[in-house]
């Protein structure tokens, strides 16, 4: 098949989606700073017709017609990214199984992506600097927890010492068991941890679910693991309300303690 010319901008996206794997529209024109949505659309569907880019858009019913579009790579996109440094070739060789995953599976990327720009635009209208590295920009880390955290991330300010954060999100009617093993994980890599090799203390966990009354249930799962485990992990935990479409809410964040 033939190699397609695309523009900086269409780089731009498809190095999003290698990032967070599934984007849909308005998300990617977020990132963009683009404050013309056909024009991200146009990029978009340029990119479908070459192949390079899948998209998901239901037209069967109306509430789904009412759902943005979302986007992923295609396996023709390895031919694109295997010259950009940051793509893996193995990620890369991969990208055929993504328009196999579940809608479920989809918006949890979504979400993720969202939930990292909500938290670099607060940091930056406090004069900090944010670093985001997505689940599979971290499958190569073999220090850090695995399997990898949905986002780790760092946050910087001159004349202040940097803080490291680990961020899981939790899908909705997660079993107990899943939840337990998840926050275990961190237990077991803190206890291996050595700050002397690493250059820094153990980052903080940060667990968002998806409502209220699931928050409940893993506050109590985390405060279980806490009465088990030894080791120590500061753990907080958060609404994916309060850190979407929100302003000034990343400060919202209750710590988990054992009672």
């Amino acid at each position: 098949m033939p190699e397609f010319k695309i523009t900086k901008k269409q780089l731009a996206i498809m190095l999003l989606l290698y990032q967070f794997r599934f984007l849909d529209t308005p998300t990617i024109q977020l990132y963009l700073k683009h404050k013309l949505p056909t024009r991200i659309q146009q990029w978009l569907k340029d990119l479908v017709d070459k192949g390079y880019i899948v998209q998901f858009y239901d037209k069967a019913s109306f509430i789904n017609r009412t759902k943005p579009a979302i986007y992923c790579l295609s396996s023709k996109a390895a031919k694109i990214l295997k010259s950009q440094k940051d793509c893996e070739a193995y990620i890369l060789s991969q990208l055929y199984r993504e328009k196999q995953r579940s809608q479920r599976f989809q918006i949890h990327c979504c979400d993720i992506a969202k939930i990292a720009y909500s938290l670099k635009q607060y940091y930056k209208e406090q004069d900090k600097d944010v670093s985001f590295f997505s689940k599979i920009e971290l499958t190569s880390y073999v220090d850090l927890p695995q399997p990898p955290a949905d986002g780790y991330f760092s946050v910087t300010k001159q004349g202040t010492k940097t803080k490291y954060y680990f961020l899981e999100l939790f899908d909705e009617k997660i079993p107990k068991r899943f939840i337990k093993s998840k926050i275990r994980r961190y237990f077991t890599c803190a206890d291996t941890w050595d700050e002397d090799v690493m250059k820094i203390a153990f980052p903080t966990l940060l667990l968002v679910t998806q409502t209220s009354y699931e928050q409940k249930k893993v506050m109590r799962c985390a405060r279980t693991v806490l009465r088990e485990e030894w080791g120590e992990v500061s753990i907080y935990v958060t609404t994916k309300d309060t850190l979407i479409g929100t302003k000034h809410t990343w400060g919202n964040w209750m710590k988990i303690v054992d009672e």
